[in-house]
């Protein structure tokens, strides 16, 4: 309900009753020492006052919390014979207001506040002792921390619901000039109503904003001290709201994209030690990435998407209004793929922003013809550089194409044992043995058909194994002996697609994902082997829509299992950046390519050709975005661990010279001539680098 709206502690005591009540009748803490004892105090040193009237006409009959603003009480009105909520605000919020008066005339605007989904207070009075008393409608809920308090999280489909409410209400209050400045889970309430469905209403707009502009200190330097605690709960406020700068309806979408984030993940996106800890993280950190369903849905990956538009750092970069947002999880849920990408702003930002920096970049060149000139000759010098003084370079490295960087780029080579021909021939003299002896449909001919498999595949003789698979799933079928047939199947779509045959493999890693149940290891790996030869298949083919699904798929089955797996989750959660970044979505491929890199250093820690990949990604998509030295320290990194593994002339290597050189060129362009003319001192310069910790 209402009163439970400002972060509440519960009741500080129990109720008093009988002649207990009549200590606090008519008192207030200015004579609490010659009244009532100490005892009779909440913790926020204000009295008990069930039992009181309040201006003659409001009777205090039950003590339902407090919280850090004020303190909650259930009250009969006796005029209209209905049941009220009480706020009394707490002594030491508004010891410092200076015009009363002013600060009661100003709180009459948010009276005015009338819509389904927002329930503010409706009266305020203003005691002789300078008591502020807020007077809200009363009515049976729950709030939002309330119920994530139990349930720990809610579904897409539930919080898309909630927040689509939430939105509407905190729309209407845009649309009157009045921001909330305080949302957070405890001012989101779900009304119980005879339908059971979530009836959300807004609570608490405004107020201890007002409180605050009225009183003395006002310095907005001590944004979060002192009385600035009592509006805006830091795991909720914007980055602006932390460095106390000015705010507008932009701030609200960020604090409403943060409790839409811990509806699902169950926890706000920044959490510190401290308040100044957690409003630095809101300034500068960025939020993981929710914690994916399994599979992953359509729904889910929408929500993300409007969720992580609303957490930009930058307010030009959020949704500018309420109503976009509430347009996007009003067809979230409904909107087939074409709509969503016509109607929804997360879908369209991208686009609208190049044409507004293409705008921009428009109006400048008119505007400045001399630098246009000068930007022409240099960059014709630039492009005899390129041509000539790169030509040679280029030619000393294999061709290596970026959107190929998750790709297997050779096929896996024949290595087959020392006594192999051995083997081999013991275990087909094994395999007749038991064919004459019991029957080649039988549990002891498919162990030893299964070991032959083995061997094939350790020694690269991909046509034997397909041979022997194709025997090994015939005789499982049968006999449905102890070889799992989910794996069976991931295994020849393997060597199908070692083979080169990548229908074939296609075809027969999506039976594999057919047949595998997870009920045990070998269906794991199945699942595994299949999603990451069809993620291969697909990006081969430029397929990025399917190549996504299937990574997103990948990302999902080992997000649930990443505690134990974290080198396999790390791999799919690059795999899945990868994805973005060929697609041009930048900012969701930095988030997954910077969580692969942090789970892999903080579980995995030692460095190798994933993480010298992984590196060169991140390098791609901060070029992308024309952070131009960011993406060379990444391409630093990228390039001594490629060294390390591959050798200083391998198609990766060249790539990220190539790469970071073009980034040099943008930000240092004497020193990029400089390294074009002498490439070898340049070379001889990187290979010296002392080692790198990746950050």
């Amino acid at each position: 309900m209402p009163g439970n709206s400002d972060d509440k502690l519960g009741p500080s005591k129990t109720e008093p009753t009988g002649n207990d009540q009549s200590k606090v009748n008519n008192v207030s803490p200015d004579n609490l020492d010659k009244t009532v004892s100490r005892d009779d105090l909440s913790l926020f040193g204000d009295v008990n006052l069930v039992g009181n009237k309040i201006a003659g006409r409001w009777q205090i009959v039950e003590l339902l919390g407090e919280g850090n603003m004020s303190t909650v009480y259930k009250a009969e009105d006796e005029t209209t014979r209905k049941s009220v909520v009480l706020k009394l605000i707490h002594k030491s919020v508004t010891a410092n207001v200076v015009n009363p008066k002013r600060l009661e005339q100003r709180a009459k605007a948010l009276i005015a506040l009338n819509h389904e989904h927002v329930s503010n207070f409706y009266d305020i009075y203003i005691s002789p002792q300078h008591e502020y008393f807020l007077f809200c409608d009363y009515f049976a809920s729950e709030t939002l921390e309330e119920m994530l308090s139990k349930c720990g999280h809610i579904s897409v489909e539930r919080a898309t619901r909630i927040f689509e409410q939430a939105a509407d209400g905190l729309e209407y209050a845009h649309q009157q000039k009045i921001l909330h400045r305080d949302i957070k889970p405890s001012n989101i309430c779900l009304v119980n109503d005879q339908f059971n469905v979530d009836d959300v209403k807004v609570v608490d707009f405004g107020i201890a904003k007002l409180i605050t502009e009225e009183s003395e200190e006002t310095k907005s330097s001590q944004y979060i001290t002192h009385t600035r605690e009592i509006f805006g709960s830091v795991l909720y406020m914007s980055p602006e709201q932390c460095a106390g700068k000015k705010v507008d309806a932009r701030s609200d979408i960020y604090s409403l994209g943060c409790v839409m984030y811990e509806a699902i993940n169950g926890k706000p996106p920044f959490v510190g030690k401290n308040v100044m800890e957690t409003a630095y993280k809101h300034m500068n950190d960025s939020p993981a990435p929710l914690t994916a369903p399994s599979p992953v849905s359509r729904s889910f990956e929408r929500y993300q998407v409007v969720v992580l538009k609303a957490l930009k750092k930058n307010p030009q970069e959020r949704y500018q209004s309420m109503s976009a947002l509430k347009n996007d999880l009003e067809i979230l849920l409904t909107a087939n793929d074409t709509d969503w990408q016509s109607n929804a702003y997360a879908a369209r930002r991208s686009k609208r922003h190049e044409r507004k920096e293409f705008s921009k970049r428009r109006v400048a060149w008119g505007l400045v013809t001399v630098g246009l000139f000068s930007c022409l000759i240099l960059w014709l010098l630039a492009v005899w550089a390129i041509a000539v003084l790169n030509s040679s370079e280029s030619e000393d490295y294999p061709k290596f194409d970026n959107n190929m960087l998750w790709v297997v780029q050779d096929k896996k080579p024949k290595n087959q044992p020392e006594d192999f021909a051995t083997q081999r021939e013991a275990l087909l003299q094994q395999l007749e043995a038991v064919e004459h002896s019991k029957t080649k449909y039988s549990i002891d001919y498919e162990d030893e058909l299964s070991h032959l498999c083995s061997l094939y595949v350790k020694s690269g003789s991909w046509a034997d194994a397909i041979k022997e698979f194709e025997k090994l799933i015939d005789v499982q079928k049968k006999v449905n002996g102890p070889v799992n047939l989910a794996k069976a199947y991931s295994e020849l779509a393997a060597c199908y697609f070692w083979q080169g045959n990548f229908a074939k493999a296609e075809e027969l890693s999506t039976t594999a994902l057919s047949l595998a149940k997870r009920t045990n290891n070998d269906e794991l790996v199945a699942e595994d082997n299949a999603l990451s030869i069809l993620g291969d298949i697909y990006t081969r083919k430029g397929d990025n829509a399917k190549a996504k699904e299937t990574f997103l798929r990948l990302y999902g089955f080992w997000d649930r299992l990443k505690q134990k797996y974290p080198r396999e989750y790390a791999r799919a959660s690059a795999m899945l950046a990868d994805t973005y970044r060929r697609q041009g979505h930048l900012p969701e491929a930095e988030q997954f390519y910077r969580n692969a890199l942090d789970w892999w250093q903080n579980y995995v820690s030692h460095g190798d050709i994933f993480v010298a990949k992984a590196e060169y990604g991140l390098g791609l998509v901060l070029q992308g975005q024309h952070r131009y030295t960011e993406a060379r320290v990444r391409y630093a990194l990228a390039m001594q661990l490629a060294t390390n593994a591959t050798g200083v002339r391998s198609a990766l290597v060249g790539a990220i010279r190539k790469e970071s050189s073009e980034c040099l060129f943008h930000t240092d362009f004497w020193r990029w001539l400089n390294q074009k003319v002498k490439p070898e001192e340049d070379l001889a310069k990187q290979q010296e680098l002392p080692p790198l910790r990746l950050p």
